[in-house]
């Protein structure tokens, strides 16, 4: 019997994380020890604080290991073009996508946000502010150029942002039970053309700008 080889420094580490996100995605954090991350692992406990010396560490290992990952959502080039439709449609189907592929790291962050985790709070500066402030800075300028009725640019991010995620966090959380379902891609579409209906009106088109609105800061 050949003896197993043994994994790299990298691959370990990668097999804790994967193994710490199973873990806090079944139990929230509370209700999850070093010990079981261990075990779930295979590894010792002292083999993880050799690679993670705290909590922290390890918490935002997790958050960066899923952003490197799922990659930037928003469609820069899309939106360098102005091509609005493209844009939400890009940048809904990348959020649904993440959504869906990392079901695990969803209810991980569910745990967090309920139990008023830290690493709620790190992946909400890291990824969702980021991306709703650059969309509602997207939305500012096309408003300001005239091309969407201007309404409170980062609201509106907000409330696109909210569309997408929620039509795939109900898809992960009740399968194949929740009616509706579509094809990511036309999903994506139909946010995009209910949110972009919305901001653009009559009035609008008919040349009638009101008070532009405050591009959102950075």
């Amino acid at each position: 019997m050949r003896p197993r080889a043994r994994l790299t420094g990298e691959k370990r580490r990668e097999q804790i994380l994967e193994s710490a996100v199973a873990v806090f995605g079944r139990r929230g954090f509370e209700g999850s020890t070093t010990r079981a991350l261990a075990r779930e692992a295979g590894v010792s406990e002292a083999m993880i604080f050799r690679f993670f010396p705290d909590k922290a560490a390890l918490y935002r290992a997790i958050i960066d290991r899923f952003i490197a990952a799922s990659g930037d959502p928003f469609p820069r080039a899309a939106a360098a073009a102005r091509d609005d439709e493209a844009v939400l449609a890009a940048l809904a189907e990348n959020l649904i996508r993440n959504t869906e592929q990392e079901p695990q790291f969803v209810r991980l962050l569910l745990y967090s946000a309920l139990e008023g985790h830290d690493l709620s709070r790190l992946f909400f500066e890291a990824r969702i502010l980021k991306v709703t402030r650059t969309l509602a800075r997207y939305l500012g300028r096309r408003m300001e150029e005239g091309a969407l009725r201007p309404v409170p640019p980062l609201p509106a991010a907000r409330a696109f942002i909210g569309m997408a995620c929620h039509y795939a966090l109900m898809n992960n959380l009740y399968a194949g039970t929740m009616p509706g379902r579509m094809p990511r891609t036309g999903a994506a579409r139909l946010v995009a053309s209910l949110f972009l209906g919305g901001l653009r009106d009559v009035s609008h088109e008919a040349g009638a700008h009101p008070a532009r609105p405050r591009v959102a800061s950075a």
